[in-house]
């Protein structure tokens, strides 16, 4: 009756959820996305994934050998790829203990020997995860150091409790022998079966201890981990590229935050059917908050996991009917002494295996052929409600003003009071306008350019290696930029530049009248600075992002922590001088305070990604997008 109920509960699981997520995308959305997928990530995923294979391998090999027992190589890779089968197929990754059964009855490692390798690798797998994810704390962007320092802790505390366990781990198995010893209904013989498979396991144990191969087994599960993480994150690139989007747009942190969300839900005992439901709905709601907008994020998340699963289950299977054929059953060659590789043969051949994947991964991206992209289809993905037309109305009747921002497929233009867009130009992103409202500066790939207002007369002002933001000066003569770790500036007849700041991770920036500059940086999260040309000196204003001047440079925007609200602050003090809330239901991200000192612009973060905009004297907002894929708003008010 529970294996039942079990089944029945994974079956509305995964309806449940592929329910959800075609209601706002078509199955046609999803295999489009699949059939133009980019041939350069396709080719790259299968080389990660490759890798990640032989790593897995050579790792159970290396525990294995230390017990005297050296299964071939290619007989053990297939193994792991029937693993990496089961361990998708069944819930709660209980399915990769496949590998204890097939290590024995087709290769005849004792279960001593296969049972101690299967518990140090999944052991190492998990504390190969502590160190990655602590790496990837400051790229997340978070708003506070608490919320940094919280996730550092945690990391901290699985590779603690890791540990603790590994330690324990031949104590425990010693002590749930003993409690076995008084379960007499399983019956003397049984019970003295297990417990000897229970020694066998924790003698193999304490020869992998005593061999001092734990720096070795780490080394491998770290790459292990990394080639899993790059095999999905390449495979996701394959899928947006053809949309337009650049390396640049999908930041290794925030996409391994929502890799590891979206594995951590389909490690669950209950993840829905064949892996398929938990997987996607965490994919759908994290890459929602971190990097997509909401239709991409769902699209995605089927996508992906749909060819990943397929891709992993055609390989397990051929993996498996081969091991499966009479002459590949055999036992494995034991050693009369376990064997260890030379410290120097062990990590030369890590060397020379990433070596040859950098070259292959090289040679691949230059011979395949790259992805035609094509616009993101998305001009009116929803009409205004008529409680949204009459404001936008009203709106139109108090501003006359036009709204700039980008989206995947280049630059757009509102006039408050049509909803319809107009794109500017393509590709482009981070649009700004002179202070004069006739020109728009922008970035586009690697350049900094400046256009007129209706898009023509495109002209490249600079050229950075590693663009990120740009801002006029208020006397309309120069655009602020940042280069990577350097703030720069660009004479816009001239075209002379000059560098301005260095020295930070700088993420955004504005221009007072006076000079100075508020900038967003990266360090222990994302911190508000304010910037002093004359003195050189940086002076901390809030934690948060989203930083922009009001016109008379005296006040700064802060977007508060969890976007529910912007705090407008004292650029001197970092006092509070006020507060703009977000739309009912919805958070905002990515403000920018427009030339008149009661209006702002902001991207709405929850159901879509639309423009706000903001009336600060009383705190009203008014959507003025419809295609829920908007970003980096900025508001120029006429009248």
């Amino acid at each position: 009756m529970k294996r039942i109920l079990y089944i029945l509960f994974s079956v509305a699981m995964t309806a449940v959820i592929f329910g959800y997520l075609f209601s706002h995308v078509t199955p046609g959305e999803v295999f489009d996305l699949l059939r133009r997928v980019d041939a350069r990530g396709v080719g790259l995923f299968l080389l990660a994934s490759l890798m990640m294979s032989i790593f897995r391998a050579w790792r159970y090999l290396v525990l294995l050998r230390v017990s005297g027992h050296s299964p071939g190589r290619l007989t053990m890779f297939l193994v792991v790829l029937v693993r990496n089968t089961f361990s998708d197929l069944l819930p709660a990754r209980i399915g990769t203990l496949v590998y204890i059964y097939i290590v024995q009855s087709r290769l005849g490692v004792p279960f001593g020997a296969t049972a101690s390798s299967f518990a140090l690798a999944a052991l190492f797998d998990l504390m190969a995860l502590a160190p990655l994810i602590i790496a990837a704390v400051p790229g997340l962007g978070l708003g506070s150091v608490l919320s940094s320092g919280v996730l550092v802790g945690l990391s901290a505390l699985l590779a603690g409790g890791t540990i603790a366990v590994l330690i324990a781990l031949p104590w425990l198995l010693g002590f749930f022998g003993r409690i076995l010893a008084r379960l007499r209904f399983l019956g003397a013989e049984r019970i003295r079966r297990i417990q000897d498979a229970l020694a066998s396991v924790v003698e193999d144990l304490g020869r992998a201890r005593a061999a001092g191969i734990y720096g070795r087994v780490m080394v491998l599960s770290l790459m292990v981990r990394i080639f899993k993480y790059a095999s999905l994150y390449l495979f996701l690139f394959a899928l947006v590229a053809p949309l337009g989007y650049a390396w640049e747009d999908l930041p290794v942190a925030r996409v391994f935050a929502g890799l590891c969300a979206a594995e951590a839900a389909a490690s669950l005992p209950v993840s829905g059917i064949a892996g398929f439901g938990a997987y996607e709905g965490a994919w759908a709601f994290v890459f929602r908050i971190l990097l997509f907008p909401a239709q991409l994020a769902k699209m995605s998340s089927i996508a992906h996991h749909l060819f990943t699963q397929l891709y992993g289950y055609s390989l397990g299977a051929v993996a498996l009917l081969l091991l499966l054929l009479p002459f590949r059953r055999r036992a494995a060659a034991a050693s009369a002494a376990p064997r260890r590789e030379p410290a120097a043969v062990f990590y030369g051949g890590i060397v020379a295996l990433l070596l040859a994947f950098g070259a292959s991964a090289s040679g691949l991206y230059r011979i395949l052929p790259a992805s035609e992209t094509r616009a993101v289809e998305k001009e009116i993905v929803g009409e205004p409600t008529d409680e949204e037309s009459r404001a936008l109305e009203q709106l139109a009747s108090t501003i006359r003003a036009q709204v700039v921002y980008h989206r995947r497929d280049g630059i757009y233009m509102n006039r408050i009071g049509d909803p319809k867009p107009v794109r500017l130009v393509t590709p482009g992103r981070y649009a700004r306008w002179s202070p004069d409202g006739r020109h728009i500066a922008f970035l586009q790939d690697k350049v900094v350019a400046c256009m007129r207002s209706d898009g023509s007369g495109v002209e490249v002002l600079a050229r950075p290696e590693k663009p990120q933001a740009v801002a006029w000066h208020p006397s309309g003569r120069e655009v602020y930029f940042i280069d990577g770790q350097i703030i720069r500036s660009v004479d816009v007849k001239s075209k002379t530049v000059r560098d301005v700041a260095k020295g930070r991770r700088f993420l955004e920036l504005d221009v007072a009248p006076d000079g100075r500059l508020v900038v967003t940086v990266r360090e222990r999260g994302v911190r508000m600075l304010g910037f002093d040309p004359k003195s050189g000196e940086f002076r901390r204003i809030a934690d948060g992002c989203s930083a922009s001047f009001s016109p008379d440079g005296k006040r700064v925007t802060n977007n508060a922590q969890g976007h529910e609200g912007l705090a407008l602050r004292d650029f001197e003090t970092g006092a509070s001088r006020g507060t703009v809330s977000s739309p009912p239901g919805l958070q905002s991200d990515n403000q920018c305070w427009s030339n008149r000192a009661d209006w702002l612009a902001a991207r709405s973060e929850g159901a879509y990604e639309d423009i706000f905009v903001h009336y600060i004297a009383d705190d009203t907002a008014t959507r003025v997008t419809f295609t829920g894929d908007c970003d980096r708003p900025d508001l120029f008010v006429e009248r």
